[in-house]
């Protein structure tokens, strides 16, 4: 949707922090559109600047088209351009109706999202090259994912300025707790203290991103059940509402409690974790026609890549019946979970899927987790929990295909389980199948048809019983007769040779840049093998470095940062980055048994100035490039204030500094 003209309302304030009144021209625009306002500011004080711009044929930002503008923001004085500033802007409207679901540009959109949290995997933890989670973005929107939901708590800006600029809907979460505490230290011991702090800055510093487009002030809050939760969360939402307009919501899980105490009424948005178990989806929507309904948390499946079994977990076998009566697949370790969609805490995908589709007022649902994280490890000596469809290398799982054959336009075929088990000839194996854009389904094996089978698009898969040979498993969907897409998966023989894929082949010399190297297992003949588990020994010869190694196995507990690894069911992955150097940099992946592998990428560009000095409130002077930490560094001037702060926390007395004609923007 395009209007003919949209509005930009735009609020700057200036700090003229001289002891000499300024005259003072701030100068914004979009694009061709321009104002310009001049106003006086006395000494040592600060001015809000209110401006409006108009902006003819204003392109829609939405998920499937990002088109975004930016507000050029500049401060004049004395014919001297002493500030800049660029701020992100996008046009679109969320409207979200209780009957109907949510719409965004007027358009019906169900939010097909992911929970996700801050690390990177454990390769790199919580400090997060860019690229990585560019990478996973780019994942999961082939996935047909168009929406995240910061788990729990708020992101580093660029996670928001990829989302702009990538086209996914965000939720931004603040709190994971209020006074009420989830351990014994934790948030809730300053909550009081800093909670109206901490949201404002959250907010103040996110509302610019076109990508978010709600606020959410909490996760599984036990203050539900404390008469205090009502006016907690409504001292939250008014807090949000003075600094924005977005909608307010939170991740329930105790939504009776929550609805007993009135901590619904004070939402916008009803978010629902574990809503699944007894269709409690439906039970609220009856009761409370009126409420805008979102599933924060669905599903809360658990799949390990390359693992399987049939006998369902936790005995929920009143959701999901065990695929066969005895367990065929017993070589596994039980940490590991199975990738039929047997293994879950709520209900398993194909559910949830099938019910977010076809329930029109439900505006979409946030399954725990799109990607596997660090935290909530256990039993030992599992330093994960399987949770993500995505593993720790951003592999896709099985499910992966599940969510893309409902959620993505792409055309999908994919066959479950891999075709490689050695010493079970003649054991009958469930071949699943999840496909889109068909109607029916057929599969042959070794040369031999098993019959064509309509495709159910309520359960969302297909499946065929096949006692196991080795061979060639084929896979063929048609619409109307009409042939749509073959998959052909084969046995593999013993592991040959590592095949080694990298997703860029040039990069700047910032030391930054990422360059991912993909390694997979294969036989002689070119085929994966599933079952490997050869150690690789990885190696750069160049101006970059191995920042980390990963295999996506939650048992493994080598080194993260060493350069050699073992393959987890025949895949690893290398994550490697650029120093300040230009040139040619060649990557090899070696193991004793294989044929080794090696690529190529080229570094160029210019180096970074290092032209950022600063003095801390300790007098430690030290140069930085802003390019180099991808951080917001302080300016001078804060760092000033926070030595003023200690100076006066400890009774000293600092001479007052003249600063004559310093004016600074604040957004």
């Amino acid at each position: 949707q395009t209007p003919t003209l949209s509005t930009v309302n735009i609020q700057t304030t200036i700090v003229n922090s001289s002891d000499s009144a300024q005259k003072v021209i701030v100068s914004s625009c979009v694009g061709d559109n321009k104002t310009n306002s001049t106003e006086t500011i006395p000494a040592n004080s600060e001015r809000l600047f209110s401006q409006t711009l108009k902006v003819p044929n204003a392109k829609t930002w939405s998920s499937e088209e990002p088109n975004l503008y930016s507000v050029e923001t500049e401060v004049t004085v004395a014919g001297k351009k002493v500030d800049q500033y660029t701020t992100p802007l996008g046009f679109r409207t969320i409207k979200f109706d209780p009957k109907k679901g949510l719409f965004i540009n007027g358009k019906t959109t169900k939010l097909k999202g992911v929970c996700l949290h801050e690390d990177g995997g454990g390769a790199v933890g919580t400090a997060v090259p860019v690229d990585v989670w560019e990478r996973r973005f780019k994942i999961l929107k082939e996935m047909g994912c168009n929406a995240v939901r910061c788990s729990h708590n708020p992101f580093f800006t660029e996670f928001y300025d990829l989302a702009d600029r990538m086209g996914l809907y965000v939720i931004d979460e603040a709190f994971d707790e209020w006074r009420v505490g989830k351990r014994e230290y934790t948030y809730s011991k300053h909550f009081d203290k800093w909670a109206e702090r901490d949201l404002s800055d959250m907010i103040r510093r996110d509302r610019n991103h076109p990508s978010i487009i709600c606020w959410s002030t909490g996760n599984e809050i036990r203050d539900v059940h404390e008469k205090h939760g009502e006016k907690t969360v409504k001292f939250l939402v008014k807090t949000c509402k003075s600094l924005d307009s977005r909608p307010t919501t939170i991740g329930l899980n105790h939504f009776e409690t929550a609805n007993e105490y009135g901590i619904t009424d004070a939402l916008d948005w009803v978010g629902y974790n574990f809503a699944h178990r007894g269709d409690k989806y439906g039970t609220e929507h009856a009761k409370f026609p009126k409420r805008k309904i979102y599933g924060s948390e669905t599903t809360h499946s658990f799949q390990t890549r390359g693992i399987y079994r049939t006998r369902t977990l936790r005995n929920n076998t009143a959701l999901q019946p065990n695929i066969t009566p005895k367990e065929i697949f017993t070589k596994f370790n039980f940490a590991y979970q199975s990738s039929y969609d047997n293994a879950f805490i709520e209900h398993h995908n194909r559910y949830s899927l099938a019910n977010m589709r076809d329930t029109e007022w439900l505006a979409g649902e946030f399954r725990w987790t799109g990607i596997d994280y660090l935290g909530e490890s256990g039993p030992w000596p599992a330093r994960f929990k399987n949770f993500g469809i995505i593993d720790m290398c951003g592999y896709p799982k099985d499910t992966y295909y599940l969510y893309q054959s409902a959620w993505s336009d792409n055309t999908v075929l994919h066959v479950l389980p891999h075709w490689t088990w050695q010493g079970m000839e003649g054991t009958e194996i469930p071949v699943w199948v999840y496909a889109n854009q068909c109607d029916e389904v057929e599969l042959i094996v070794n040369g031999k048809s098993l019959g064509k089978k309509t495709y159910n698009y309520k359960e969302l898969y297909a499946s065929w019983d096949v006692p196991y040979a080795p061979g060639e498993v084929r896979a063929i969907s048609y619409l109307k007769g009409a042939k749509v897409k073959e998959t052909v998966i084969k046995t593999a023989g013993e592991a040959a040779s590592i095949e080694l894929v990298i997703d860029k082949d040039l990069i700047s010399p910032n030391h930054r840049d990422i360059v991912h190297a993909q390694v997979r297992i294969l036989d002689k003949d070119g085929n994966f093998v599933p079952y490997a588990n050869d150690r690789v020994s990885f190696s750069v010869d160049g101006p970059a470095t191995i920042l980390g190694v990963d295999n996506g196995d939650q048992l493994d507990h080598d080194d993260l940062k060493s350069p050699s690894r073992k393959v987890f069911n025949g895949m690893c992955l290398a994550i490697i980055q650029s120093e300040f150097k230009e040139g040619t940099v060649t990557i090899k992946a070696e193991s004793p048994k294989l044929k080794g592998a090696s690529c190529q990428f080229s570094i160029e560009g210019k180096r970074p100035e290092f032209a950022h000095s600063y003095t801390t409130p300790e007098n430690m002077s030290y140069t930085v490039s802003k390019l180099e930490l991808g951080l917001n560094l302080p300016d001078q001037k804060e760092l000033d204030r926070l030595k003023k702060a200690r100076d006066n926390s400890g009774g000293k007395k600092k001479k007052k500094k003249k600063n004559k004609n310093k004016k600074k923007a604040k957004h």
